[in-house]
């Protein structure tokens, strides 16, 4: 019956062949209600082939709870996804340049925490981390050099 609903959505334009033999196919295979469920919701709304590539990508990932509501209805899905995008790019607006180099500098930061933590499981340490060691220290001398000349170098900087 789902082949046939799936052939059906193809034929009558509400599902492109990609999206049925990418995506429903493979759903059917791991979840036939949440394909049956996804299919329903399709043909009421349907969604582009890059939209629904981008919503199963996230289902692959998402947690048990959060698929259901997904199958359910993927457009409110998508619909707050972009939403998330839009606001995160308005805080990033918002923020400025500034905000978005802290940013990244807190993303650095949380990086080499995670590293120290996993570095004992490592021992004996591989030769090739032990290799990218003076890569990594050049890297953040740059980084701290850079950061201290341009800082100095601001006569209107805010204090």
């Amino acid at each position: 019956m789902r082949v046939i609903i799936a052939l059906a959505a193809v034929r009558d334009g509400k599902l492109s062949s990609w999206a049925a033999s990418r995506i429903v196919v493979p759903l059917a295979r791991a979840n036939t209600e949440h394909a049956d469920r996804l299919l329903t919701a399709l043909i009421e709304a349907p969604l582009s082939s890059r939209a629904l590539r981008s919503w199963f990508e996230h289902y692959q990932k998402a947690s048990c709870g959060r698929r259901e509501r997904m199958v359910s209805h993927p457009r409110l899905f998508l619909d707050a996804l972009q939403a998330n995008r839009e606001q995160r790019a308005d805080e990033r607006l918002r923020a400025g340049p500034e905000g978005e180099y802290a940013a990244d500098l807190r993303c650095i930061e949380a990086i080499l925490a995670r590293l120290r933590q996993r570095v004992a499981a490592l021992r004996p340490l591989p030769l090739p981390l032990i290799a990218a060691i003076p890569r990594l220290r050049a890297a953040i001398d740059a980084l701290i050099n850079a950061i201290q000349r341009d800082g100095a170098d601001d006569p209107d900087r805010d204090p």
